[in-house]
Parts: C-alpha cells; structure tokens; sequence
C-alpha cells in the first residue's frame, strides 16, 4: 500500500484544556489510483470524522507533548511529508472506487438477507459498497423516493429531499453520466427533479461569468465574476486605503482556493466545482 494522506492530533489546546501527547496518523491504500474520491482530493480514511473507507489502513504514531525535547523533531517529521493534510473527508454522496460504487447517503441501510432500504438509524451512518454490476435503476430509485422520518416524532425529514436527493442527483449525473441517462430513461420523471445548490460552497474560478458576489465581510462591497478576476461594482472603501483615499474600485485576481456559498442557483453551470 501507498501512503497517501498524514494528519497530526493532540499536542496543545486551543480552549485552554489539558495538553494530550501529538499523534500522527497516515492513510495508506492501493486503490486510490482508481478513486473518484480521490482525485478530487478526498479520502473517507483521511481524518477522524466520518467512518473510515473499507479499502483504506490507517497507522498511528504516538509522539509527545511539548514539554519532551523529541517533541519539534516528531511534529516537524510529519509536516514536511508531502503527504501533509493532502486529503480531506469527503461530503460526496457517490464515488467509485475501480468496480465498486461507494454510496454516502443517510439512512440508506442494508437490509438482513440482501436488499436495501431507507431508514432512520441516530446510531449508524453507514458507508455502503455496491459492485458496479448490481448498482440498478432500482436502487437509485429507493435513493430518491426515500422519505425518512424523524425519530422522535415521525415527521418527514424534508432535507433529504430537498438537499439529499438533488445532490445525489446531481452527482451522478456530472461524475457518472451514463448510469445517470439509464437511469432517467426508466424513471423520466427525475429528469426534472429540481436541482437546489443554495447553501453549498463553491470555487469561484469554476463558476459562470457574470455572476454577482457579496463579500463576507461587514463592507457588503459587491464583485461581478470576469474571467479570472473579480471587478468590485460598488465603490469600496475600507480602514487601509493608500494615501486616506475615501473609496476605490477594486479588481482581485481568482485564485483555485477561494470560494462562495451559493445564494442562488443561478450561479451554478455544469462547469462549477463545488468545495464541500
């Protein structure tokens, strides 16, 4: 196995609590040249908080608190791996992994003697693994007629299709677009199925020109998408202006890392990629 992903846990708190010994943990696998999830920088075995992939081994080394003299050798060992934070947990609700589909989707279970069913489980949150030769329409229609209820009070969970399903959706038609038209030329009633990105987060180079962006901060100054670059459309004006200039326009180079959350759906195209 190849090792593809190293994290670092413990060593000082940040809310002031007990300090507990670094650890370094490193994912390893043979199959992460055939992993969708992979090339997208993604791995279910790289951090601690989803369940681990079944194709994955992770080794953890236990190091030592700050107060050990091996303690800046240990930490430094691990941040000069290439392999440092390289992978991050995936939010994706499909991939393949070589023959096998590996579905993320909430209260899909596997049902006792075969089959599978929708189901509401506050215990578990199963990752399920599915050869590519028995991934049928049928199953992607359990997916989306799904309709789980809460536990407590067996009301409709109305995120799942409204988030869940859409995304899932969406998924399989941008990353596996011939098991998608299959599937829609069997149930052609999905193939309206409105598809709902607000609230995602997004790469804004990925998203369609045009665009309007609000900036994060208490400013509200406004961009418009041109290119490879943001063009403010609003004078900005801020607390470090050269020269105590009073307003601005402003012009900030796209770089791959910066992102939005989508507000409207409108912002989305067929090119956009999205970051969670």
């Amino acid at each position: 196995m190849d090792k593809i992903n190293v994290n670092l846990y413990g060593g000082k708190s940040i809310f002031g609590g007990r300090e507990t010994p670094l650890e370094a943990e490193m994912t390893y696998c043979d199959k992460y040249k055939n992993c969708s999830f992979y090339k997208q920088g993604k791995c279910f075995s790289a951090g601690r908080w989803q369940q681990n992939c079944k194709f994955g081994k992770k080794v953890r080394q236990k190091g030592y608190t700050s107060r050990a003299l091996k303690y800046n050798d240990f930490r430094d060992k691990y941040r000069k791996d290439e392999c440092y934070n390289k992978l991050d947990e995936p939010n994706n609700t499909i991939g393949k992994i070589e023959d096998t589909f590996v579905i993320n989707v909430r209260y899909l279970h596997e049902k006792e003697g075969g089959g599978y069913k929708i189901e509401t489980n506050i215990f578990s949150h199963p990752l399920i693994y599915i050869n590519e030769n028995d991934f049928k329409n049928e199953l992607i229609s359990l997916i989306c007629d799904g309709k789980p209820r809460t536990f407590m009070d067996n009301a409709v969970i109305k995120d799942y299709q409204e988030k869940t399903v859409p995304r899932f959706l969406y998924e399989l038609k941008t990353e596996f677009t011939d098991i998608y038209n299959r599937f829609i030329t069997q149930y052609p009633e999905y193939r309206e199925k409105q598809l709902n990105f607000i609230g995602r987060t997004a790469y804004i180079y990925s998203l369609r020109d045009g665009i309007e962006l609000k900036s994060n901060y208490s400013d509200g100054a406004k961009f418009v998408k041109e290119g490879e670059y943001l063009k403010s459309t609003t004078n900005y004006n801020g607390s470090f202006m050269p020269f105590n200039a009073k307003e601005a326009d402003i012009r900030l180079k796209i770089d791959k890392k910066m992102s939005v959350k989508i507000t409207d759906n409108s912002m989305v195209d067929e090119n956009t990629i999205f970051k969670d």
